[in-house]
């Protein structure tokens, strides 16, 4: 089983990946554990690239994030790749909530969140973004629950 599940910020690609991992014992790895070093470091492409590489050669896996461009390839390594999305208001309170809650990013970042890089993530672009990348099983599923998420899992798998 390999899942990849991506979307917009705060779509609950965590809270999913982390349910799903516990339901069938598979270890889940979150893009930003690649991204990032202790500290808020961002690592250099080539060794997010290389760490990603050794990561999807496992036989089961479930990997979540919102990256695009660097970690391309798991668009197509994956047998099933789940996009998550919710309303746009939606997705800015949740937004504006964590920024309160975790204070883990400036006011400045949680703006631009919201304002440029949110309204990308909402576009047919990033939609269909996944099957210009070579997926070949890619369900979107809006307003997720996680009865959704393993029914459509079972779907796929039981075919």
């Amino acid at each position: 089983m390999k899942i990849y599940i991506f979307g917009g910020p705060t779509t609950g690609k965590t809270t999913f990946s982390k349910k799903l991992s516990k339901k069938y014992n598979i270890k889940y790895l979150p893009l930003d554990k690649i991204i990032f070093k202790k500290g808020n470091i961002r690592r250099k492409e080539t060794i997010r690239k290389k760490m990603l590489t050794n990561y999807i050669q496992k036989i089961d896996w479930i990997i979540e994030g919102g990256s695009i461009g660097w970690c391309d390839d798991l668009f197509s390594k994956s047998d099933m790749v789940i996009y998550l999305e919710i309303p746009i208001y939606e997705a800015l309170i949740r937004i504006i909530k964590r920024h309160i809650r975790d204070r883990k990013f400036s006011l400045l970042s949680t703006i631009r969140l919201c304002f440029i890089l949110l309204p990308r993530y909402y576009t047919k672009y990033i939609r269909n973004y996944a099957e210009s990348r070579g997926a070949k099983n890619v369900v979107v599923i809006k307003n997720p629950t996680l009865t959704d998420l393993v029914n459509k899992i079972k779907i796929f798998y039981d075919n």
